[in-house]
């Protein structure tokens, strides 16, 4: 197993390392380009995802795609590369694809055939699974779940949130101009 290049801030353990194992794909929105990808493996439990030390992960381009801070995780044979993240609680897993400038926190789960890319944002406890594309400037968050194939959320922001005072589930579709 290979370590991480720097080592954790402030002394907390680091989260996860490279195995050494890697892939090369064909980038799904650049016909001609590659993507290199490196397997990770737990090096700490993370309860919230059911992951223990030592316990293989998925796929990322480089450090910068995960977070070493909180409960993220990328697993199975989920992918994060070019600039995206997937950062606080936040989980890439099934054959999910996070990638472009996208950013997915909170306890969002991106699962299933998803993909998210774009500049799009997924948090709260939102789930993106099925063949569902997250892309342009979509922000889908709160209780939002969409496991559909073949749907496109974009150009604007998505939710589904429960009302605090209440417990009245509410849609929110924004659209901006």
């Amino acid at each position: 197993m290979y370590k991480t290049k720097k080592p954790y801030k402030y002394g907390a353990p680091q989260k996860y390392a490279f195995t050494g194992e890697y892939k090369t794909i064909p980038h799904p929105r650049r016909s001609g380009r590659e993507v290199t990808l490196y397997r990770i493996q737990a090096l700490r439990d993370i309860p919230e995802h059911n992951v223990h030390a030592g316990d293989i992960g998925g796929w990322i381009e480089s450090e910068s795609n995960l977070s070493q801070f909180g409960s993220a995780w990328v697993s199975e044979n989920g992918a994060v590369f070019d600039g995206a993240v997937c950062m606080v609680g936040a989980h890439v897993t099934g054959n999910a694809r996070q990638y472009e400038f996208c950013v997915s926190r909170g306890n969002a789960t991106l699962g299933g055939y998803a993909q998210q890319c774009g500049t799009s944002q997924i948090s709260g406890s939102s789930y993106i699974g099925g063949s569902v594309t997250v892309t342009g400037n979509a922000y889908v968050w709160g209780e939002y779940r969409n496991e559909g194939d073949g749907v496109q959320l974009n150009t604007g922001a998505h939710g589904y949130v429960v009302n605090e005072l209440t417990g009245e589930h509410q849609n929110h579709v924004l659209h901006y101009s």
